[in-house]
């Protein structure tokens, strides 16, 4: 029994090597962006977010995000716009990229419900109060970065981000489950 209990505490090597390959996808999906003078470039980094939760789930997930912003902090250019070090945290986007662990997170909650439905349902809901904390604080934190009012702030968003960004939520949704099932029918659990 504490064999087994020892056992399933590790991290496997495939979970290691999932997490980098999501990280990696992260830092490829982040260079797809369009510069704007507002200091927070208009990408499909949401895109990535809801995929990679999906796939992966949420534990393995908020981990490849994690290492993804660790990485970026490093030095490593894989922000957006191959941006990189402490200084894009502090930006005004910076507040988008704390929240990403969280949104990542409640894309990756899988529900065991017997009703397909209702799995559904829940998996949007969450992914949408996810997408949620990333809007807010993102635009909390842009406002604190620029001192700019926060409801100003929202309202651009609300024009500029985040309808693309609910659309871009429920597509990485869609494909993370599409690629997670027809993996799963060849074989190759995730």
């Amino acid at each position: 029994m504490e064999n087994e209990k020892v056992k399933s505490s590790r991290i496997s090597v495939r979970n290691i090597a999932l997490i980098g390959m999501m990280a990696a996808l992260m830092a490829v999906i982040s260079q797809i962006s369009i510069p704007m003078p507002t200091g927070v470039p208009v990408t499909l980094q949401v895109f990535g977010l809801a995929f990679i939760g999906m796939m992966i789930g949420w534990k393995r997930g908020f981990c490849a995000i994690v290492i993804y912003i660790l990485v970026g902090l490093a030095g490593a250019p894989v922000f957006a716009n191959f941006g990189a070090g402490p200084a894009r945290l502090v930006g005004p986007a910076g507040g988008y990229l704390m929240a990403w662990p969280v949104m990542v997170a409640l894309c990756g909650i899988r529900f065991n419900m017997e009703n397909r439905k209702m799995r559904i349902f829940m998996t949007v809901v969450c992914a949408m109060a996810g997408l949620a904390a990333v809007e807010v604080f993102g635009g909390w934190w842009w406002s604190h970065v620029a001192q700019s009012d926060f409801g100003a702030i929202m309202i651009y968003s609300a024009a500029a981000f985040i309808p693309k960004d609910a659309v871009l939520t429920l597509l990485g949704l869609f494909f993370g489950d599409r690629v997670r099932k027809v993996l799963k029918a060849s074989g190759h659990e995730i």
